[in-house]
């Protein structure tokens, strides 16, 4: 065979191939799958589209293969597809009694990180969402006997979905506005909202059920009791989620809520963990035996949290403060909980157990943990809880006090929180009480996801950048400024603003054009040549404005202090280096580019370069 054929030969190889695989991936896709193509409640009407209850009757059956209305070929545990940024209407709750997977078309994909294509399943009419069983019935939960606690739950997984209830001012079902469960149900990326209910404004755990919720957002949601969530017994693990503006009326009651104690359980059998619970119009949480708050931050709720525990309960890593009532603990007769390495800002240590040890038995041993760092804060100055902002506001500016910045949700961050802020009257880091002040029973990731270093106090372990070379830049036409938005380089901290520069750096005078400070406490060490270049410490920018219309590029190289990195403990790591290239073109009409950014061609792109290469090849390099 000479080189021609063999190049024919491969070239044809390479194309059944890539086709073979095609097929593969399709058909696995189509057997393993269930996509719903109708947001209509449609219930074995229409054999063209496949509806969501349809597709969950089917995997409800006996034989899910037959099928029901237009979803088909569906296996015993199903996964069924949502489309992304569609909202799903329901006339009554879906009954689930079989394993089964809800997910969207945008599950796993890292763009949708911020949950913004979220599908939504959203209630029409006054009924939960979801009624989730232990046994193959048509019965609603509500009418159904509970199920024997030998029973082994079923699995249910909720990813990349939205649940909004019926109206969080009507009652969309007695038992869990949303979701009612019996299964060991896990929750990911979802937002669970509108929820209305007596016992469980968005959802309620009956008998043998557990709920695992990650990335989770309980809001909006009402109940007499467990305004967001409410659990017969310690059964469930929160963690990285966020428990915001839910209520119970009266306001007495908690926003998550344990029914019993389960003393015989041992610690960390139910578990909140790098979370917020924030703007309850309710108190936090009860904690009870078997349930334990680490890296917690419970603010600005109608009240905090109410300690009712024999053993194996714990308060760890948190902190407790500025919530309404007045109250940040209230202590049953009886409990015991050690509170270790919490920040509060009143009558946490009312009951005498802050600092106490736990022995192996999960129970208090009478000492004082020699290395417990809780502090009692007198909420004024440099221990001043909040600084001052509204919500959603960007964090207040030094040298303004406060702990914590105001309530945010941050671009690409999927739930908000209060991020921790260093304040420039510290001497080192050692002075924050919350910054590496955490225990080593240390929750592994941050409410973000960020790996924890050291152990902060509370939701959010702060993030202090390295002092590395970074580059930025921009691409611009004639009449155009560059603005740079600086908040990747930055990580959790802010421009210093310029008035406070000579405070730090006395005797030293600013390598800038004009000798005076700016934002960040800037020093070039290569001037710009073609422009002013001017930054923002309120909005994290860096603007560029040109002073010609030149045809080429200006690159200029800088030094820059940001409220973190003024404080790392590293040397090399107090200033932050970058290297700005702005790139000034005549208009051309075509979209001018951040300089470093990419684009992507699409899929028929890529597959008109691959044809193009294929038929290079089989004709020897001719089009």
């Amino acid at each position: 065979m000479d080189t021609q054929n063999t190049q024919i030969w491969s070239a044809r190889f390479m194309i059944k191939r890539l086709i073979s695989i095609g097929l593969l991936c399709f058909a696995f896709e189509a057997h393993a799958s269930i996509n719903v193509t109708t947001t209509v409640d449609e219930n074995n009407t229409n054999t063209s589209a496949c509806s969501l209850r349809e597709a969950i009757t089917m995997t409800n059956s006996a034989d899910p293969s037959k099928g029901i209305g237009g979803c088909t070929n569906s296996d015993t545990t199903s996964v069924i597809i949502l489309t992304a940024k569609n909202t799903y209407t329901l006339n009554d709750a879906l009954i689930i009694s079989k394993p089964v997977t809800l997910q969207s078309t945008m599950t796993g994909d890292v763009n949708n990180s911020a949950g913004t294509s979220n599908p939504i399943i959203q209630a029409v009419g006054n009924h939960r969402i979801l009624c989730i069983k232990n046994t193959p019935s048509t019965v609603g939960c509500d009418t159904d006997t509970p199920v024997s606690a030998s029973t082994t739950p079923i699995t249910i997984a909720i990813s990349d979905v939205d649940l909004k209830g019926c109206g969080n001012t009507n009652i969309c079902d007695t038992k869990g506005g949303i979701i009612y469960n019996q299964a060991k149900l896990t929750l990911q990326n979802s937002r669970l909202y509108n929820g209305g209910a007596t016992l469980g404004g968005a959802i309620y755990n009956e008998n043998v059920g557990t709920v695992s919720a990650t990335t989770v957002e309980f809001h909006d949601n009402t109940a007499q009791q467990g305004a967001a969530f409410y659990s017969v017994s310690p059964s469930f693990a929160i963690a990285q989620s966020l428990i915001r503006a839910n209520t119970t009326n009266p306001s007495s009651g908690f926003a998550l809520y344990t029914e019993i104690s389960d003393p015989k359980s041992g610690n960390n059998a139910a578990s909140v963990s790098s979370s917020t619970i924030y703007n309850n119009n309710a108190n936090a949480a009860n904690v009870v035996s078997g349930l334990g708050l680490y890296n917690v931050t419970i603010v600005n709720n109608q009240g905090g949290i109410t300690l009712n525990a024999a053993a194996y309960s714990a308060v760890v890593n948190s902190i407790i403060g500025g919530n309404r009532g007045g109250a940040d603990c209230t202590f049953v007769p009886g409990d015991i909980t050690p509170i270790t390495y919490t920040l509060y800002t009143n009558t946490c240590d009312a009951n005498g157990t802050i600092g106490n040890a736990v022995g192996s038995d999960g129970k208090p041993t009478g000492k004082k943990d020699p290395g417990d760092t809780s502090k009692k804060l007198s909420n004024q100055g440099d221990e001043t809880l909040m600084a001052p902002g509204a919500e959603g506001s960007v964090c207040s500016l030094p040298p303004n006090p406060g702990l914590l910045c105001a309530f945010r949700t941050p671009a690409g961050q999927f739930n908000g929180f209060l991020l921790p802020r260093l304040l420039l009257s510290y001497k080192s880091l050692a002075d924050s009480p919350i910054v590496n002040k955490g225990s080593s029973n240390c929750s592994g990731m941050d409410q973000r996801g960020q790996t924890r270093s050291l152990c902060d106090i509370g939701a959010i372990e702060l993030v202090i950048p390295a002092g590395n070379a970074q580059t930025n830049g921009q691409d611009i036409v004639y009449g155009q400024k560059a603005t740079i938005d600086l908040s990747s380089v930055l990580g959790d901290g802010q421009l210093i603003p310029a008035s406070l520069c000579s405070g730090l750096y006395p005797g030293v005078t600013p390598a800038t054009p004009n000798g005076q400070w700016l934002d960040g406490c800037v020093r070039y060490s290569a001037l710009p040549a073609k422009g002013n270049v001017s930054f923002s410490a309120q909005d994290s920018n860096e603007i560029y404005q040109p002073t010609s219309d030149y045809h080429g590029y200006d690159k200029f190289t800088f030094d820059i202090t940001t409220t973190t990195s003024y404080f790392s403990e590293a040397a090399n790591n107090k200033i932050i280096t970058l290297t700005t290239t702005i790139v000034q073109s005549p208009p051309t009409g075509i979209e001018s580019k951040t300089v470093g950014g990419g684009g992507s061609l699409g899929v028929f792109g890529v597959f008109a370069l691959m044809g193009l290469a294929i038929r290079r090849r089989l004709t020897g390099g001719q089009l």
